[in-house]
């Protein structure tokens, strides 16, 4: 069995699971992404369009610490995956925004 056959194993079991994610993209956090960036902060305004990838900071799993993996991700692995996210874009900051996933 090679590697993908093992990781499979793995990530069968997650294929066709939904999951639905809830965050507020609030200002000051959106403001410390774009100091992070090295964007003026005070260029974000209440309900300008959240810049391209931007998104990716926000929505992370909230995870205690005994529940993350060797490599610093939630257990098990087929969770922290992105493929075939759904959002409405654009994503206004300082809006309650759902995103949900699935594999």
């Amino acid at each position: 069995m090679g590697w993908m056959d093992e990781a499979m194993e793995t990530l069968r079991p997650w294929i066709g699971r939904v999951r639905t994610v809830e965050d507020d993209i609030g200002m000051m956090a959106v403001r410390r992404v774009a100091a992070t960036f090295d964007v003026d902060p005070d260029s974000i305004k209440r309900g300008q369009e959240l810049p391209p990838h931007w998104f990716t900071v926000f929505f992370a799993e909230t995870v205690r610490q005994g529940e993350l993996g060797p490599d610093g991700h939630p257990l098990p692995s087929g969770e922290r995956s992105w493929p075939l996210s759904r959002a409405h874009w654009p994503l206004p900051v300082n809006e309650l925004i759902l995103v949900g996933h699935s594999m």
